[in-house]
């Protein structure tokens, strides 16, 4: 029988709601473990130090998801190295799809000696719009993520849960391409506090401009990291792109709330994916096993 003696939390939240999921899953971690450790590995900076995983570590990796990708600044996961060390990933999603995601951590985690046992797909705001599905996660959902830890925490040890069976011969979808790398709104008001540049996970943000660099412009991923951060509240998407993605997002927010009762942004369930001795099976948080895969 396997024991978890610590967990090691590991988040990316350009936005804040990476964050949320991760601190809950350390709360329902806390009377489990002898140890929680929780890693913010949102800049460059961050990425540079080695978390190294021993094998009665539980790894909980929580990101969001980007165009139905892992954020590009995880790619190769070289900040972290594991021992047969069990992991669980959290995919944050703005109630669209979580798409190749999780499967992508979950290979990469493979590689950099991690076993990886459950896919968990976690609603929340949407990074773009914030009028789709605003206050998630909520208290609601933060409670179901402490006793969901739990009982996953429980399903390794006791072996209920066997690692995840992960489909590594179907090729992750291409990915998306934006248009909206955020710009000062006025560089006059900038008081070149340069948070901006600081939290910028690509760490692409000119210093002196407050912009994009331009030999870097194909590497924003709108992360909305700088806008949420700005003090001043000076930065946002380009004029000269404004109005097309207002409609892009009225669509989007329309297309979200057409969906049957249910699947509403509001009303999506917490998902995880995961295998026990009758296979792959897809488990609601608070409820039961919902459907073989």
């Amino acid at each position: 029988m396997r024991k978890i003696n610590r967990a090691t939390i590991v988040h990316f939240s350009p936005t804040g709601t990476v964050r949320k999921v991760a601190l809950a899953f350390k709360d329902g971690c806390a009377p489990l473990t002898s140890k929680v450790s929780v890693h913010d590995v949102l800049t460059p900076e961050s990425r540079t130090e080695l978390i190294d995983c021993t094998q009665d570590t539980l790894l909980i990796f929580a990101f969001p998801v980007y165009y139905g990708r892992m954020p590009l600044p995880l790619r190769g996961l070289n900040f972290l190295k594991g021992h047969g060390t069990p992991a669980i990933i959290a995919t944050v999603y703005g109630c669209r799809a979580c798409e190749d995601a999780g499967r992508e951590a979950a290979m990469e985690l493979t590689e950099r000696g991690f076993v990886p046992y459950c896919i968990g797909e976690v609603p929340a705001r949407h990074s773009l719009n914030h009028e789709v599905a605003p206050a998630r996660p909520d208290h609601r959902d933060a409670r179901e993520l402490r006793l969901l830890i739990g009982e996953l925490i429980r399903g390794i040890e006791g072996e209920t849960w066997l690692p995840y069976a992960c489909d590594t011969a179907t090729p992750l979808k291409p990915y998306g391409h934006q248009f909206l790398n955020p710009e000062p709104v006025d560089a006059t008001l900038c008081k070149s506090c340069f948070v901006c540049a600081k939290f910028c996970p690509m760490g692409i943000i000119d210093k002196d401009t407050k912009r994009i660099q331009e030999s870097h412009e194909n590497e924003c991923e709108a992360c909305m990291a700088c806008v949420e951060r700005c003090p001043k509240h000076l930065r946002a998407i380009p004029a000269k792109v404004a109005d097309p993605f207002k409609e892009h997002m009225r669509l989007f927010k329309e297309q979200l709330c057409s969906r049957p009762q249910g699947e509403l942004p509001d009303e999506l369930p917490i998902l995880v994916r995961l295998t026990d001795k009758t296979g792959a099976r897809l488990f609601k948080a608070g409820g039961s096993h919902e459907a073989t895969l």
